[in-house]
């Protein structure tokens, strides 16, 4: 049984032959022994076996022949006895009636597995999250181990010590990202995910996150390019929320730009009069992205083949990026070709001095009400809430 059910799950023709085949027999059956309504339950078998393997349109189509066979069987034999014409309305009427029931259970059906599908993947989620947290935990908790070895053995020896000094520097910055990463997540899957926005300098937001990462660069003999115009572009955002976006971005810059390589953060105002943008860019020459991985990689604990290889991570990191920015009604795009480097960027918006709707409650962008920005809530209120 177990073989033919995973044939069944793999090939779609052998579904089709198998429910076919069943589906003469039962009408055989029906017509064989002319039993009025008992062969009625039975065609919900080959139906079933359609709906459940090959899905919700192929189960409707065996509806719809599962009650013309059903209509045969009970008009035929009226047929031969010379009562079909007499027969016809109450055979349209039965045929019409077991299509209905049968739709209805191919339906359900289909949202049932549906719904067992969805909690299995969710099931799989949660055991390899905690098999990818357990690893790189225990991975860090390890190397920390190491680290605090060397201090005791070196404890007479300064020099010995400093060394071992960036190392726990880059286990903690390591899973301090993780865990914010985590905790994020689960606040925006929750709805407590909450935001604090008002102006802010974004070069002296990547400055800090550079200065976070560099140790890390200077390793590989990375070039850190930042390229941001005279003019100071203050712009609206939430500051925690955007230092977590940019250390995401950054620090995969680095860690997926092979040595020697370059990776350089850009801030560009959008043309426009007056500006109400800007672009914020974070360029490498590093591995890339193929094509097909591109969706993916912002969905949550994937990661490209090649970026396995290169480095270690959750591939959680972007899909925090987004969501954060997503409720800061902007988007993290893409641009990236394998082995050619990639480029992430998004917009952020500017707010005049004497914008009408500051502290109003309505987008920052002063295009209309931003859906995301709401009332003030009580302190454990689920909505997300902007402020100016």
């Amino acid at each position: 049984m177990r073989k033919l059910n995973s044939l069944l799950a793999r090939d779609s023709r052998a579904t089709w032959l198998v429910s076919l085949l069943l589906l003469a027999v039962i009408g055989y059956g029906d017509y064989a022994t002319g039993i009025e309504y008992g062969f009625g339950l039975f065609y919900l078998l080959p139906i079933a076996l359609m709906a459940w393997h090959a899905g919700k349109n192929p189960g409707l189509i065996m509806c719809s022949l599962a009650a013309l066979t059903w209509a045969l069987a009970d008009y035929l034999p009226r047929l031969l006895l010379g009562l079909g014409p007499m027969r016809i309305p109450v055979t349209l009427w039965n045929a019409a009636i077991g299509l209905g029931i049968y739709a209805t259970f191919t339906v359900a059906l289909a949202k049932l597995k549906l719904a067992l599908l969805r909690e299995r993947q969710a099931l799989r989620l949660k055991s390899d999250l905690l098999s990818v947290v357990s690893h790189e935990f225990n991975n860090a908790l390890t190397s920390m181990g190491m680290a605090l070895l060397l201090l005791r053995e070196n404890d007479d020896i300064p020099e010995q010590r400093h060394k071992v000094y960036p190392i726990l520097e880059r286990i903690h910055r390591l899973l301090k990202t993780a865990v914010a990463n985590f905790l994020n997540q689960a606040r925006m899957q929750s709805g407590r995910f909450q935001l604090d926005v008002r102006q802010i300098e974004l070069r002296k937001l990547v400055a800090e996150v550079l200065e976070l990462m560099r140790p890390l660069a200077e390793q590989k003999e990375l070039a850190l390019n930042l390229e941001f115009p005279e003019t100071v572009f203050p712009v609206n955002a939430d500051p925690d929320a955007l230092l977590l976006v940019l250390s995401n971005l950054i620090g995969n810059a680095i860690k997926y730009t092979p040595g020697r390589g370059r990776v350089t953060v850009r801030l560009n105002p959008v043309p426009g009069d007056p500006i109400r943008e800007v672009e914020v860019e974070v360029q490498d020459t590093g591995i890339g992205i193929a094509p097909e991985d591109q969706e993916a990689i912002f969905k949550g604990f994937y990661r490209t083949p090649e970026g396995k290889k290169q480095a270690t991570g959750y591939g959680l990191g972007l899909m925090v990026a987004r969501q954060i920015l997503e409720s800061h009604d902007s988007v993290l795009q893409l641009e990236s070709r394998p082995g050619q480097g990639s480029r992430f960027y998004f917009k952020l918006p500017l707010c005049r001095p004497d914008c009408p709707h500051r502290g109003s409650g309505l987008c920052h962008r002063c295009h209309g009400r931003n859906p995301l920005a709401e009332d003030p809530v009580k302190e454990k209120g689920p909505s997300v809430v902007l402020t100016h």
